[in-house]
């Protein structure tokens, strides 16, 4: 009966350290943790982020050298293109001059080439609407998406100055 009684008790005992374990383990698990975060800049060196300490040149992120102050990223003068999109239609397109001063749009002008009679109730809305949006930016900042209720002739637009860019990168 002794030995009965010491091993109830080792029994006992062992509920009770495991129960205690896991009151402790659901606590520490539950428990929220402080995060401390700060407003500095972290810099992480090339060979970190690529995963080497001699990054492949070919690998690294190319980027437009930005042009020294007073200097333009594109010439000057009047350059004209027919951008090209989708309507529900087919195929449309509007030809678009820019003029160009010191890296700024200085004149606008579009001409509606539409052949459906919606299509060309679009586009002269937008010809009627669009300038304003455009004069005074740079005419690397020229993106437009919806202009005096036309959504899709903006993309043919967008695809005229993608062309102006081209042609009158210095």
């Amino acid at each position: 009966m002794e030995e009965q009684k010491k091993s109830s008790a080792l029994i006992w005992a062992v509920v009770v350290v495991v129960i205690a374990l896991l009151a402790y383990g659901g606590y520490k698990y539950t428990r929220k943790e402080t995060v401390v975060t700060t407003n500095e800049d972290v810099v992480i060196p090339p060979s970190e982020v690529l995963g080497g300490d001699n990054p492949d040149p070919d690998e690294l992120p190319v980027q437009d050298p930005q042009p020294a102050a007073g200097s333009s990223q594109f010439k000057d003068g009047t350059y004209t293109a027919t951008g090209n999109y989708n309507s529900p239609g087919g195929a449309e397109q509007i030809k678009i001059t820019l003029t160009i001063k010191d890296d700024v749009v200085t004149k606008a002008t579009a001409v509606s080439i539409a052949t459906r009679p919606e299509t060309k109730n679009f586009q002269g809305q937008f010809v009627a609407g669009f300038a304003a949006q455009v004069v005074g930016k740079k005419i690397g900042e020229v993106s437009l998406s919806k202009v005096s209720g036309s959504s899709l002739t903006p993309k043919g637009f967008n695809d005229a100055v993608r062309q102006i860019r081209i042609e009158s990168k210095a």
